[in-house]
């Protein structure tokens, strides 16, 4: 079993990101009594706006109730966004254009011939102990992790150079772009060798994979407290919590931290301390940002459009921008015949109105069905995606619809859906569950349902969702999850095999299970071109003319598994392009699932209080890393 850490170096983290300040009585909208203590003024309650006057940061956080947070990164309970501020990065990717920061490294280089990746750490990270985070702490947290499952993991071997160097053999050679964009953005510079050492030798005494998960059964359950993590300065980040009731967390700047010591002229961050309050209802979330009790909010709450004439003019909008993330259909091909019919899933894209979709949904709106996020769509097909791809329109278009399913034989009649014998179609068992997806999947199962199809709508948490679709898979027709490069923020992803992330074909859920790779070995060993599990094509052909909806002229076989591990070894720029290009045309042809809007990163601030930087910059990074990273500063 191996505790994947979720990666939350792009952007894509906004989910759950809410930023806050002080309350407002200057103006008559804020103060609450709860206010800051800067400039007062006639507000109902409360001390005024928490302007420079305090220089601390109010911002806003749900999830676990901050008295029972514990710090252990595998833990149940575990809430990522506010561990981060505890730890050190290796580095950031940006999300708008996928270029790299180095931060707690300063050197990455990865030989495909040795297959060996070096990286070096900054001589100057310190824990808060105020002894040196050196190559023996990062060492024995990756070597934990890469027992944990050794097969699953990418490195055969992980060894200690020196001080300050690592170097970590992969398995097979590895695509650099690809090996880029995880390590090092999803290695965290956190606890070293106190904490871990003695999960490391568990792990290293276990005999197999059985006794494995049951050390790691054990460190899921394995607390460290605040109490801890304060009294033996396990942390190296730039914030230490300070203050913890049930209303909010303290958190104190780091002094030893070498951001704070003008080392880096990257960096320039001035603000030193956050308050932030636990909100973990919309209602509470919506009421800090209307008291001004906020110095930014990004998503869970309303849209800037709903605050906008709330609040003073110095409130604007300072992040509006599509993420990587899509959110789509995910069609279990394997119960309902017709769902395995190419002319009738096109059916169901032409149905929906993406226009309404993004409306209903506060998402940006999908353009185009090719597999990925605009900005992929851009650097791999320029100009051409709109007029070459197959146009299943932007909004319903019932014509298109019919047209679909007519080629195949089904017919639409006062409402309804009738295959060729005249029969109508067993129901679509469509479980919907979570927060935006379940606002999608309820928007869109009503558009079907309008149109005619038979939907039968399951409503369950996302929990409970997420256990069916991965172990009742005769339970289900369609869902809704997220399509989304979050293994490696290469656009590869979108089409992996092994995640419901991407083209899932395997016993996965967002990541491979332990049996997928043997079990989908053994499928195409016998010849199947479609898989056992879902019912979704593995091997097919696609026409080699980009936009032709039929198989008649030149055709192209796409063998889903091989190009996916293709594209992970070292292939040049031109093989890469190729290899997206196909699985994106593909994805166009075949519609296996169906996008339907793009997540929306949307951010809002008090621009009289906080100096932001750019949208560029802003949209690249997770919004709690703005203060540390100089994003975000007090104006002066």
């Amino acid at each position: 079993m191996w505790i994947q850490s979720m990666g939350v170096g792009g952007a894509a983290a906004f989910a759950g990101c809410i930023g806050g300040g002080d309350g407002n009585g200057g103006n008559g909208n804020g103060g609450n009594g709860n206010g800051g203590n800067g400039n007062g003024g006639n507000g109902n309650g409360g001390n005024g706006n928490g302007g420079s006057g305090d220089q601390r940061l109010n911002y806003m956080r749900g999830g676990t109730h901050f008295p029972d947070l514990q710090w252990n990164w595998f833990g149940e309970d575990s809430n990522s966004s506010i561990k981060h501020y505890v730890d050190t990065i290796g580095a950031f990717t940006r999300s708008a254009d996928d270029e790299q920061t180095e931060y707690g490294f300063t050197n990455w280089d990865y030989d495909t011939d040795s297959q060996v990746l070096t990286v070096e750490l900054r001589d100057d990270i310190q824990f808060w102990n105020g002894d040196q985070y050196v190559a023996e702490d990062l060492w024995t947290f990756e070597e934990m992790h890469r027992l944990q499952s050794p097969d699953g993991s990418d490195f055969e071997s992980i060894e200690i150079v020196d001080d300050t160097t690592l170097e970590l053999t992969t398995k097979d050679p590895m695509n650099p772009r690809i090996l880029y964009r995880i390590h090092p953005p999803y290695m965290w510079l956190e606890f070293g060798v106190d904490v871990w050492q003695e999960w490391l030798e568990r792990y290293q005494d276990a005999s197999g994979a059985d006794a494995r998960d049951e050390v790691t059964a054990e460190l899921v359950e394995w607390d460290i407290s605040t109490e801890r993590l304060v009294d033996e300065g396990l942390g190296t980040g730039a914030w230490i919590p300070a203050d913890i009731t049930d209303e909010y967390m303290d958190l104190e700047v780091n002094e030893n931290h070498w951001i704070y010591q003008g080392d880096d002229d990257r960096f320039d961050p001035n603000i030193e301390n956050i308050r932030m309050w636990y909100a973990d209802e919309t209602g509470r979330r919506e009421q800090f940002v209307a008291n001004e009790r906020v110095d930014w909010a990004g998503s869970g709450v309303s849209g800037w459009d709903a605050f906008e004439g709330q609040l003073p003019d110095y409130w604007d909008r300072i992040v509006n921008a599509p993420l990587t993330t899509l959110y789509k259909i995910i069609i279990n091909w394997r119960n309902r015949e017709y769902l395995q019919d190419v002319n009738f899933r096109r059916a169901v894209a032409a149905a929906l109105d993406y226009e309404n979709q993004a409306l209903n949904t506060e998402t940006f709106q999908l353009e185009v069905h090719t597999g990925m996020a605009p900005n992929f769509n851009t650097s791999y097909w320029g100009e051409e995606v709109p007029s070459d791809f197959i146009d299943y329109d932007v909004n319903s278009n019932l014509e298109l619809a019919d047209e679909y399913l007519g080629r195949s034989g089904y017919t639409r009649e006062d409402g309804s859906i009738y295959d060729e014998n005249g029969e109508e179609l067993d129901p679509i068992r469509f479980v919907v569950g979570g927060s935006t997806w379940g606002d999608v999947a309820q928007s869109a199962a009503q558009e079907l349902e309008q149109y005619g199809f038979p939907i039968e709508i399951r409503s369950v948490d996302r929990s409970t969702k997420l256990d069916i679709v991965q172990e009742e898979m005769g339970e289900w027709d369609m869902s809704t999850e997220s399509h989304y490069a979050g293994g490696t923020n290469h656009p590869s992803d979108y089409f992996r095999p092994n995640s419901f992330w991407g083209w899932r074909i395997g016993p996965a859920g967002f990541g491979p299970a332990a049996e997928y790779a043997d079990q989908v070995s053994q499928w195409l060993e016998d010849g199947e071109t479609h898989s056992p599990y879902n019912g979704k094509p593995m091997v097919f052909d696609i026409p080699t003319e980009v936009g032709s909806e039929e198989l008649s002229g030149d055709t192209k076989e796409i063998n889903i598994v091989d190009l996916h591990d293709e594209v992970v070894s070292p292939i040049g720029d031109e093989r890469d392009q190729e290899i997206i290009r196909d699985l994106s045309w593909a994805w166009n042809y075949m519609v296996p699932d169906i996008d339907v809007v793009i997540g929306k990163q949307e951010a809002f601030g008090n621009t009289q209080k906080i100096d932001f930087a750019d949208e560029a910059d802003l949209r690249s990074y997770v919004d709690f890393r703005w203060p540390e990273m100089g994003l975000a500063r007090y104006s002066e």
